[in-house]
């Protein structure tokens, strides 16, 4: 993290130290007075409905030393004997604090991914492979925005080689800022679908917008794009850096053959024109493709074969992405007799778009054994054709393998329509909220738990902002 001076930051920050010794050694950065801020640089954010100057005094009593201050804001009595910085707005404060710390790691290589899906998981299998040989670190949690990537540049150590930081956004320009602030060698997008299109009008302003990451890399840069996307296909001539394409389709520099589901398992694969084979810990096909752009960027910073082989065959995801479970059958009253119950929960309710939707079910649906069951809530930011996406993806659905469909809240019915439309054999019960979810999950999970095939096997998936995670918590 960063270690500078409070005079240093200030410089850094185009701010002035107004109050404290300029000699203060300040230890890391933080915005949240609910944790340990010892030795730290509190910068306090301004938003519509805060503003983070008034969470002074609990900075000072978490051990903050210094802090970022706006401009005209009074100083209380207990801020008297903070280093205390003075801009004019303490966002630009922050992100000009990030962007200067940023340039005085020179050796240090960025890494931006960016992507409607497939982010987090892409971020996770590179930060894998290329620990086999740099010092690596990599976007914590949802540090992913305007705040959050400032935060994360202010997090990295002197020594790190690479950072792999991982780039959303709602709007167009979002991500220049970042790419601005971040300055990454190498840009990876993973591909364009409908997530923010209620803000961006069509899968083309979403290509737009996430091409941003590329037209800001040098010419000594590499860009990493998924081929099989005709959008990015299109728009390959924003960057003045050389592009390698990755996925399945003839016409890619990085193309998985031979591929091979292993279920909860994972996967296995190889690459086109060459021997050998990869083992990818992940479930879901889908992350091939993801795979794939981990070997395109090793490949990219000089690493062997068999060091890029190591880093995919390790790979752990984070938390909550298509995330298995053994239910865990605590609401049952009586044991079941014989042998212990048997059941999965697949958590993958962080976020959901009709492209996520897609992988999730086929997932699901290639599964082996298992009576299947597809709890879905709604998706959301899908603007005007939310009732269409919804519906296609029910739609979808009946085309697959699943034994039952439970629509879970007030947008998911549209998946359930879509799904009858779509001649969909199975069951389906619709529930207005989380506690009959749970209740009829629950009885689901028990009435298959001594199935031969080993029991029900539950997809729980939605939007992060419709709180399904309530109901994997329930059931685990």
């Amino acid at each position: 993290m960063i270690k500078r001076t409070a005079e240093q930051i200030a410089r850094l920050a185009g701010g002035n130290l107004v109050q404290g010794e300029g000699a203060l050694l300040v230890h890391g950065i933080a915005t949240d007075t609910r944790k340990d801020m010892t030795g730290r640089l509190f910068v306090p954010i301004v938003g519509e409905r805060f503003d983070g100057h008034d969470f002074i005094e609990a900075a000072v009593d978490q051990g903050a030393t210094a802090a970022l201050w706006q401009a005209g804001t009074p100083v209380p009595a207990k801020a008297q004997g903070l280093a205390l910085i003075e801009v004019a707005d303490t966002l630009v404060g922050l992100q000009r604090l990030a962007a200067g710390y940023r340039n005085e790691l020179q050796n240090l290589r960025v890494i931006g991914v960016t992507g409607s899906n497939g982010k987090t998981s892409t971020k996770d299998l590179l930060a894998s492979v290329l620990s086999e040989r740099f010092k690596v670190q990599q976007t914590l949690g949802n540090l992913n925005n305007h705040i959050g990537v400032p935060l994360m540049l202010l997090h990295l150590e002197e020594g790190t080689e690479v950072a792999v930081l991982e780039m959303g956004m709602n709007h167009r320009h979002e991500i220049a800022l970042l790419a601005e602030l971040a300055a990454p060698l190498i840009g990876v997008i993973t591909n364009i679908g409908e997530a923010h299109i209620e803000y961006l009008g069509s899968r083309g302003g979403i290509a737009d917008a996430k091409c941003e990451l590329i037209e800001a890399l040098p010419p000594s840069g590499k860009a990493i794009l998924f081929g099989d996307e005709p959008l990015l296909r299109e728009r390959a001539g924003l960057t003045q850096a050389p592009v390698v394409w990755f996925g399945f389709g003839e016409g890619n520099d990085i193309r998985a053959v031979e591929v091979e589901n292993l279920g909860i398992e994972g996967s296995r694969f190889q690459l086109a024109g060459e021997k050998g084979t990869y083992t990818l810990p992940v479930p879901g096909l889908h992350q091939l493709g993801n795979a794939l752009a981990a070997v395109a960027v090793g490949e990219e910073l000089g690493m062997t074969r068999e060091e890029i082989k190591r880093g995919l065959a390790q790979a752990k995801l984070t938390a909550r992405r298509f995330e298995v479970h053994q239910a865990s059958f605590a609401w049952l009253v009586e044991p079941i007799a014989a042998t212990s119950p048997q059941g999965t929960v697949i958590d993958d309710a962080y976020n959901a778009s009709p492209t996520s939707m897609r992988a999730a079910l086929a997932m699901l649906d290639e599964m082996p054994g298992g009576y299947k069951v597809a709890a879905l809530g709604g998706m959301l930011e899908l603007g005007p054709d939310s009732v269409l996406m919804h519906r296609e993806t029910g739609a979808y659905l009946a085309s697959l393998q699943i034994a039952e469909l439970v629509c879970i809240g007030d947008l998911a019915l549209d998946i359930a329509v879509g799904a009858r439309e779509g001649g969909f054999g199975g069951l389906i019960h619709e529930v207005v909220d989380k506690p009959q979810a749970i209740e009829y999950l629950e009885n689901v999970l028990t009435h298959h738990a001594q199935d031969e095939t080993g029991g029900a096997i539950v997809l729980v998936k939605s939007s992060l902002g419709i709180g399904l995670v309530d109901v994997v918590r329930a059931l685990t």
